[in-house]
């Protein structure tokens, strides 16, 4: 076998010579080597003597004599991985459940979320150790669990749920007697016919709420598609006089209120109809209309109507995608909407109960068929690339088996219980960097191969000096890639989501163990199909192995293989290098800008801008599964959040606001921490009704119960005394602490006085009668939406509030704290800050790695000049072509620094172990032959890879297949086309700008002492000598970078 021979790595080429006296300078200016063979010849010297192949030479003389000794160990690994996550009874994880891939969505250790764990563990934990209660000195372990549970037979009267929501759309106005009445049909024809549909849904003729339907019963019609022309326009006619009303807000406190006061202001049309039973469902019928029913752009416009809605209400107990209804309707009536039609009325999209993320957990795997093209497709290119169709095969196992040993030390090891999806594009990642490293290593071996040939040395010792000078060099460029991928992986960490800290987790995990397998089982496999496997493959089958025992030349190639060599080597000793040197100036002037451009559009206009929705898309924009969560529910006043309940916000005191469960466990949601002692409510008095009246009249707030039940106190504690009461009234305040908490707790027992059942909106004891918790809530103006600045204006509002009224506290045993449901801001603000943090973290791991890999100042900075432009492009590119900062955009963005640095640092390497330490134009040249085959060889196999992956229907695949195109894409072209121009502009010659270590210099003029000397007295001729019979004389070892 003869691996990688077309395009080999010269990462070793020539000594850094720091401190080589000022002959042997001299000598490097004027008389670098000529030829290949002078080359090989000084590398084959200098390793002779070389520290680390000294080290290595015992376990490279073990591995080539005894390859399955390291196959074994690892195989026996990976078998006991495989036993120990999957069988229970050993202690295994439960299997992977992507059935709610949004779980773990949520942002943990914020400010925002540790009121939200505070405030939910006060409702789940009330009855466990604190033994909470309203009522003091009551204690009851009983727990209220029934429900309202919503009626089967939907009417008019109650409140609508989206649950089977459909959305339609219509070339002309809707409301026309033709489209409603084709509505109507349209209904019937696929939906309410479809099997079982009786068993889901009540059938009765109110049962479905579309304005065919209302128009119907508005009319006392049996059914809706005998509808008239007179019957629309009745109905468009109360629509108009009541929309005012809708507007202003008074119809839904007509709606909201039980009793006929609340509607006194709304005309009587708008609420009242003899026709239908009650005046509440005619009330209702008005707002329905307007909320759910008609797209909110129409509503001031009831003569061009272009979407509308129907609502089917699911019997409560069978709101389940897997109870075998909603999936067999989907892929029987629903996948081609565009012939979903009747007449001009088509259905646009659904809402069917998540049915999307019930299929999502089946379509990631399925569609994970296009990664494993893409697998393929690497493996025909390594096999290509390296002439072995085994070589491929073995490196798709170590990323097998890679994977594999991850998931259990993710599992048992790292103890996580949680996996979520994000987890599977592991495998994308981990196939390029496998695959990068196998380009790396067979071009080393085959460069080793030509340095070491046959006919100088022992078949066996050949072996040994080929698996040294492989291992030596791969172990540490292979080092170089893995750990600023992995290094950017682990940076996910740090984000406050928890899917996104599991993914680091994981991924850099796999990045790692997958270096150590390329590092002691393919160089293992690689010996034994050299030594066994490579001859008896060939004669199978000949064009799959190259023969080792026929020289390179002599080998049976191809003419089309021989054709693209020759291509080869002519683009990257002539035209390349001729386009990089003679144009140096347009393309460093014309990237620099470029890649300024792309850091003003990623780090200022328009920037990473956060998420606009708070739907999270799990399929790509065209699949019918999306279509309502992305372009028709912001439509509707029911989706948008306008016209519909406002926002409360809670001032809690006496609960710690902390979330002290495991943050990489979406489920571990901690337990609740209250203070220490007693509220101290009775030096607060004042304080507190100070508080509710400013609550009271506070610009956000509506009105608050909380405060409204606390100013009944102390109305009773000022005002006069009734006949036969002569404590807790009558007074002044403020009273002693004593007096305010004996009236306090005399007020709530005769408030509480045979109530068994809890609220958290009373005052909260212990079962010592401890006041524990006393929680304020308020209505506020705010409404809901998933507009990121208006979420951050009300935040800042209710935060700047509540501090200026907090720093007035007469009492520091009076701890609180504000909470608003506020879940996707804190998400869209954990996202931006984060990502922000892992990115700047990537990118100082590479330029660590980059430093401590060339031990140069000047090509460090060039080099994270490079990578920081081919980030900003990157993701600037992808900012203009739409993307927000979500979950799966966060985590490409971060891991952007590590993919973008593997390119750049090859070259960086390549250019400073060049043997032309004086002359960048050559140093650049001498770079881009070497290693320029290999790079672009990696970068044409992942992103034809990741071209394989984009017809894939799943969003993260889709999504990580554009990134992958791009940014290989773009790191080639600035790695290439700006790094190397830069360099051979700027590039360090000599020892400019080289860190040195002051022990390595004593050695080395030590080293060199004993070498003169030795010289001098046995004179060269001994010298040569010692070199063939493999002595260890002394030699010069100069100090090199890291590669």
């Amino acid at each position: 076998m003869e691996v990688g021979v077309k395009t080999p790595l010269n990462y070793q080429h020539g000594a850094q010579h720091d401190e080589e006296d000022s002959s042997l300078m001299m000598a490097d200016k004027t008389q670098a080597p000529h030829t290949e063979e002078d080359t090989h010849a000084k590398i084959r010297r200098k390793e002779e003597y070389d520290t680390v192949a000294r080290i290595l030479r015992p376990y490279c003389r073990f591995l080539v004599r005894w390859p399955v000794l390291v196959i074994g160990p690892v195989l026996f690994v990976f078998a006991w991985s495989i036993i120990l996550s999957v069988i229970p009874a050993l202690g295994s994880k439960d299997f992977p459940d992507f059935s709610e891939p949004t779980k773990g969505f949520e942002p943990r250790g914020t400010d925002i979320s540790k009121r939200a764990a505070a405030l939910s563990n006060l409702d789940k934990n009330r009855w466990g150790d604190y033994q909470l209660t309203n009522v003091p000195g009551t204690n009851y372990t009983g727990r209220l669990t029934s429900r309202k549970r919503r009626s089967t037979s939907l009417s008019l009267t109650s409140k609508l749920y989206t649950d089977f929501y459909f959305i339609y759309k219509a070339s002309g106005n809707i409301l026309t007697v033709q489209n409603l009445n084709n509505l109507c049909k349209l209904h019937k024809k696929y939906l309410r016919s479809y099997p079982r549909y009786d068993e889901y849904f009540n059938t009765q003729s109110d049962s479905t709420h579309h304005l065919a339907n209302y128009i119907a019963a508005l009319n006392n019609l049996p059914d809706c598609d005998t509808l008239q022309e007179n019957h629309v326009d009745h109905f468009k006619n109360i629509l108009k006089q009541c929309y005012g009303y809708y507007k202003n807000g008074t119809l839904k406190t007509c709606v909201d209120s039980t009793d006929a006061f609340g509607c006194t202001n709304v005309k009587q049309m708008c609420h009242y109809n003899t026709t239908l039973h009650t005046p509440s469902s005619m009330k209702r019928l008005v707002y329905n209309s307007f909320y759910y029913l008609i797209d909110s752009a129409s509503h001031s416009d009831l003569d061009n109507v272009q979407y509308t809605a129907s609502i089917d209400s699911l019997t409560w107990y069978l709101r389940d995608p897997d109870s075998g209804f909603f999936e067999p309707l989907y892929n029987d009536r629903l996948t081609d909407l565009e012939s979903v039609k009747v007449g001009d009325v088509q259905v646009a999209g659904f809402n069917m109960w998540n049915l999307k993320f019930y299929l999502f957990q089946t379509e990631i795997i399925t569609q994970s068929l296009y990664i494993i093209a893409a697998i393929v497709l690497v493996i025909l290119f390594i096999w290509f690339y390296s002439g072995s169709i085994f070589i491929g095969l073995m490196t798709l196992a170590c990323i097998i088996i890679a994977l594999v040993i991850s998931y259990f030390v993710y599992g048992r090891v790292f103890d996580m219980n949680f996996f979520p999806f994000l987890n599977m594009v592991t495998l994308i990642f981990i196939v390029g960097i496998g695959a990068d490293d196998a380009f790396v290593y067979t071009g080393i071996w085959g460069e080793a191969r030509q340095i070491y040939p046959l006919n100088m040395y022992i078949y066996e010792e050949c072996l040994i000096k080929w698996t040294i000078h492989s291992i030596r060099h791969a172990l540490l460029a292979m080092l170089v890639t893995s750990l600023t991928t992995a290094s950017a992986f682990y940076a996910n960490v740090s984000s406050v989501v928890t899917s996104v800290k599991c993914f680091g987790l994981f991924a850099g995990t796999s990045i790692i163990i997958n270096y150590l397998l390329m590092i002691t089982l393919f160089p293992a496999v690689v010996i034994l199909h050299e030594k066994y496997l490579g001859k008896c493959m060939n004669r199978l089958c000949p064009g799959a192995c190259k023969d080792p025992a026929v020289p390179a030349e002599h080998q049976r190639v191809s003419a089309l293989q021989r054709n693209l060599d020759d291509i080869s080597n002519t683009i990257f000793s002539q035209y390349l290098p001729t386009a990089i040197i003679k144009f140096r100036w347009i393309w460093i002037v014309f990237l620099l800008a470029l890649g300024i451009g792309g850091c003003v559009v990623t780090f200022s206009s328009p920037g990473l801008n956060p998420p606009s929705t708070g739907e999270f898309q799990m399929f790509t924009s065209g699949s019918p599964l999306e279509q309502y969560d992305l372009n028709l529910k912001k439509l509707f006043a029911s989706g948008s959040g306008s016209g519909g309940d406002d926002r409360h916000v809670s001032f809690m005191f006496g609960i710690k606001a902390v979330d002290n469960g495991y943050h990489f466990d979406p489920d571990s949601r901690g337990t609740i921490e209250l203070y220490d002692g007693p509220l101290d409510l009775g030096n607060v008095q004042t304080w507190l009704k100070g508080f509710c009246e400013n609550l009271i009249r506070a610009p956000f707030i509506q009105r608050s119960p909380s405060c409204a039940n606390l100013q009944l106190l102390y109305d009773s504690l000022e005002g006069a005394c009734p006949i036969g009461q002569t404590t807790c009234c009558n007074l002044t305040l403020p009273v002693a602490s004593d007096v305010f908490m004996k009236c306090f707790y005399s007020n709530i027992e005769e408030k509480t006085m045979g109530r068994t059942w809890f609220t958290m909106h009373d005052p909260i004891f212990d079962e010592t009668s401890d006041l524990k918790v006393i929680l304020i809530s308020a209505e506020t103006t705010y409404r809901y939406t998933d507009e990121f600045g208006y979420n951050r204006d009300a935040s800042e509002e209710v935060d700047s509030w509540f501090n200026e009224q907090y720093s007035n506290i007469t009492s520091s045993k009076f701890p609180g704290f504000w909470y608003i449901e506020n879940h996707f801001y804190d998400l869209q603000l954990g996202l931006f800050e984060g990502t922000k943090e892992s990115l700047g973290i990537a990118i100082g791991v590479a330029f660590i790695v980059i430093l401590l890999t060339t031990l140069n100042v000047f090509l460090s900075l060039y080099s994270i000049l490079t990578i920081t432009f081919i980030i900003s492009v990157t993701v600037g590119v992808l900012v203009l072509s739409g993307w927000k900062l979500n979950i799966l955009e966060s985590i490409v963005f971060s891991v952007a620094a590590g993919l973008s640095a593997d390119f750049t640092l090859h070259y960086s390497v390549a250019y400073q172990t060049s043997l032309h330490k004086h002359d960048r134009v050559e140093r650049v040249k001498e770079s881009l032959s070497h290693i320029g085959p290999a790079i672009l060889m990696g970068a044409c196999t992942t992103f034809i890879a990741g071209l394989v992956m984009t017809p894939s229907a799943v969003l993260v695949y889709l999504q990580m297949a554009q990134f992958l195109m791009l940014v290989m894409f773009i790191s080639w072209l600035f790695s290439t086309f700006f790094f190397l121009p830069v360099c051979a502009v700027f590039g360090p010659t000599g020892n400019m700008g080289q860190l040195t270590c002051k022990k390595v210099k004593n050695v080395q003029n030590s080293i060199r002492k004993n070498n003169n000397s030795t010289t001098t007295t046995n004179g060269m001729s001994n010298q040569n000598s010692a070199y063939n019979e493999g002595s260890t004389s002394k030699v010069e070892v100069p100090m090199e970078p890291i590669a």
